[in-house]
């Protein structure tokens, strides 16, 4: 096969086919991330680099170089509201799940003669 100039049109006949698998997997991932979190207006990034290592010859002079493609994507960081727990015994967490805002907070269950 003769040598052919690389375009990223051509990373098939290349053998590099995957770089196309790697940024559809990621496009689909913040397509994902946007479609579950409707509500989070911010953006998410599909990131390509082009690594290139210099191959010198045994002169030291450089004709060849070693291509490297990295795909990545960023998504914006998932969180939940904040929830109060009080630091029990031996540190376990403890949460009052009819107050989840104050774990403090007594209920109608705490008070004397309330069904448990």
């Amino acid at each position: 096969m003769p040598l052919a100039e690389m375009t990223l049109t051509k990373l098939h006949e290349c053998g590099l086919g995957i770089v196309d698998d790697m940024v559809m997997h990621e496009l689909q991932r913040c397509i994902e991330d946007m479609q579950q979190r409707m509500g989070n207006k911010k953006e998410r990034r599909v990131k390509m680099d082009i690594i290139l290592l210099p191959d010198p010859d045994d002169q030291g002079i450089v004709r060849d170089t070693i291509l490297t493609f990295h795909v990545s994507s960023s998504i914006p960081k998932g969180a939940t509201r904040g929830t109060h727990f009080k630091i029990g015994e031996k540190g376990k967490l403890l949460t009052n799940a009819a107050s989840p805002d104050n774990v403090n907070q007594t209920t109608l269950n705490d008070l004397p003669g309330a069904a448990k």
